[in-house]
C-alpha cells in the first residue's frame, strides 16, 4: 500500500477480518441480520465504511465492509482502498462499494499472465 501511495497508484486490497474490523462494522452487521430475519429475501447485503489502521500501517486508511446475511449464515468481507470517488465522478455513495467489491472479485480471479508479464501476483519466490 505504501508503494502505491508513494507512486500515485490507486489500490483495492482484500483484508482478512479480525475482531477490530468486526467491531467497527457491528452496527451495520446487526441491521443486516435483522433485515434478513424480517424478510423472505434469499440474502440481504449492507455496507459499512470506516478508517482503520492495522498495527503495521503508518496511517489510517479507508476500509469498506460488505456484510451479507443468507440462509446459510452471515459473511463479512473487507477491503482497504485508496479510492474515494468513482472514476471521474462524485464521491462514492453507500451503494457503490458493491460495484468495487465486484471489480475486486474479478481481479482476484484473473491469472498473472492475463494482467501482464511484468506483474507478479502472489507470494514472493525464494
Amino acid at each position: 500500500m505504501a508503494w502505491c501511495e508513494d507512486n500515485g497508484v490507486d489500490y483495492i486490497f482484500g483484508l482478512v477480518g479480525n475482531a477490530v474490523l468486526h467491531a467497527l462494522a457491528d452496527e451495520t452487521a446487526a441491521a443486516v441480520r435483522a433485515r434478513h430475519a424480517q424478510t423472505d429475501a434469499d440474502k440481504v447485503r449492507g455496507f459499512a465504511e470506516f478508517d482503520y489502521a492495522a498495527g503495521s500501517w503508518d496511517r489510517l486508511r479507508r476500509v469498506v465492509a460488505r456484510l451479507e446475511a443468507t440462509a446459510r449464515g452471515f459473511d463479512a468481507r473487507y477491503i482497504v482502498t485508496s479510492l474515494t470517488t468513482t472514476r471521474g465522478g462524485p464521491p462514492m455513495s453507500s451503494k457503490q462499494p458493491n460495484q468495487r467489491l465486484s471489480e475486486l472479485g474479478q481481479v482476484q480471479r484473473c491469472r498473472p499472465m492475463e494482467v501482464g508479464p511484468a506483474v507478479f501476483v502472489g507470494r514472493s519466490r525464494r
